[in-house]
């Protein structure tokens, strides 16, 4: 019974001393080393779409320790540069894409949009209408959803992220928009310490930093080739397969030029250079997805380009981040510059011919 008496003693102390030096922490936080926000919260959902997007007219900083980037849109929700480089009147090169084409983690002149934005000075601008979250069948359905009003590009950038993008064709994107947050706010006290303490920042920043990012088991199955033949990765394959065609055929139809680029993961990357990946991924068949890719995309008769042996000539650990394992500014010159250096049918719009 003593015992019991000294834990519960123990166990007040602690509360007690948590109750003072949290607060206390905070403030001190508040006060000396203020914390912007780590999390994103950019989306909103106009108003009948079922289809999230990101907000207009953003002007906005991230902060979450890997990575600190600022976020600029325009009036349409597409990612821009602080300021403008090519006039409006200037053909339109428009990027459908996701977190990776959207450039997760950099400013948008360290993106690969960006680095093509800006390549093409005055002659062309870019629509970046990538928006983190989306796959295939958004990138088809936002690209319809543009034609619809009125916004008709002159060359048309889908950048494919082996990741999840397969997967992305079966997941259900008809999610909750809460306070510009994906799927809502977070529930429970770690949420409202997450949203509300700058505490949390301080320490989340710290464990990205300096902290090991885990493991991604969903992406597993994908080097696995028997998956492909099961019921999940059959449907996103086909979805996949069925949407570049329609983009293809959509585009084709306007006399638009069209061109895809394949990112690979970071785990394909190590594997195409040769090196070491974790213990987990042995036995399995890292390029899989690509060759999923490739054949999907000649398929539907687009012209592509495959970042794989780009990245791989310099090793993932230069041209990813570590922890959110999007491309750092490394990896987006790699991306831009590949792109530019395989889309041949690019070099009209550059020029300045528009094509409607």
């Amino acid at each position: 019974m003593g015992k019991s008496k000294e834990r519960l003693a123990s166990f007040a102390l602690l509360v007690a001393v948590a109750v003072i030096c949290v607060p206390l922490m905070e403030l001190a936080i508040r006060l000396v080393a203020p914390q912007p926000q780590s999390w994103f919260d950019l989306y909103y959902k106009p108003p009948g779409a079922k289809l999230f997007a990101i907000m207009p007219n953003l002007d906005k900083l991230i902060d979450t320790g890997d990575t600190r980037w600022h976020v600029y849109t325009d009036e349409n929700g597409f990612r821009r540069g602080k300021a403008e480089v090519a006039p409006s009147s200037a053909p339109t090169i428009l990027v459908l894409g996701d977190s990776f084409g959207f450039a997760y983690g950099v400013n948008y002149e360290d993106s690969f949009a960006g680095m093509i934005d800006v390549a093409t000075g005055t002659t062309a601008r870019v629509l970046n209408a990538s928006v983190p979250g989306y796959g295939p069948l958004q990138y088809r359905k936002r690209l319809d959803d543009l034609l619809e009003r009125g916004i008709v590009p002159d060359a048309v950038l889908i950048p494919v992220y082996a990741g999840n993008d397969f997967n992305d064709c079966v997941w259900n994107k008809d999610v909750k928009v809460e306070d510009g947050l994906l799927g809502g706010r977070p529930p429970g006290l770690k949420g409202w310490f997450k949203l509300n303490t700058h505490l949390y920042r301080i320490f989340s920043k710290a464990y990205h930093t300096f902290g090991k990012a885990p493991q991604q088991d969903l992406l597993l199955d994908l080097y696995r080739p028997a998956a492909w033949d099961k019921e999940f990765l059959h449907k996103a394959e086909t979805v996949m397969g069925e949407e570049l065609k329609a983009m293809k055929q959509t585009l084709d139809a306007r006399g638009i030029p069209v061109f895809s680029a394949f990112i690979p993961t970071v785990e394909s990357v190590v594997d195409a250079a040769g090196q070491k990946n974790p213990p987990v991924l042995e036995g399995l068949s890292l390029q899989v997805p690509r060759e999923k890719y490739v054949k999907l995309v000649t398929a539907a008769g687009l012209d592509y380009v495959d970042l794989t042996p780009y990245l791989a000539e310099s090793g993932a650990a230069a041209n990813y981040f570590t922890w959110n394992r999007h491309f750092s500014p490394a990896g987006n010159r790699v991306a831009a510059d590949q792109i530019m250096a395989h889309w041949k049918t690019l070099a009209p719009v550059l020029k300045g011919r528009r094509t409607q």
